[in-house]
């Protein structure tokens, strides 16, 4: 595999819910200071989340979700490429799309 042209590609449990979301990990301050003082006084929180692309219909644009997680369970599950497959020490295997329970995001 020549992980050159790949991105890496994650699973993390969706914040406060009991689910699952595959996709690309990102991360973001919640706000920005214009002061170094008020970074001492309240520091910024990070908001960790994953990126998750579906498709919606035929010949609609597809979706892509920005879906905040539990950080703690970010694991990396493979790799991406423009073939849309992952891999993970093992053969290509097909893209899997975002894993929801049976409450609607």
């Amino acid at each position: 595999m020549d992980k050159k042209n790949t991105i890496p590609y994650f699973r993390a449990k969706i914040l406060n819910k009991d689910c699952y979301v595959e996709g690309f990990y990102m991360a973001y301050p919640d706000t920005t200071y214009c002061f170094i003082e008020d970074y001492i006084r309240s520091p910024v929180k990070i908001i960790h989340c994953i990126v998750n692309h579906r498709m919606t219909d035929w010949g609609l644009p597809n979706e892509s979700r920005i879906i905040e997680i539990d950080i703690d369970t970010l694991e990396q599950i493979g790799y991406f490429d423009s073939q849309r497959k992952v891999y993970k020490d093992e053969p290509w295997i097909e893209l899997v799309d975002i894993k929801e329970s049976q409450n609607e995001l």
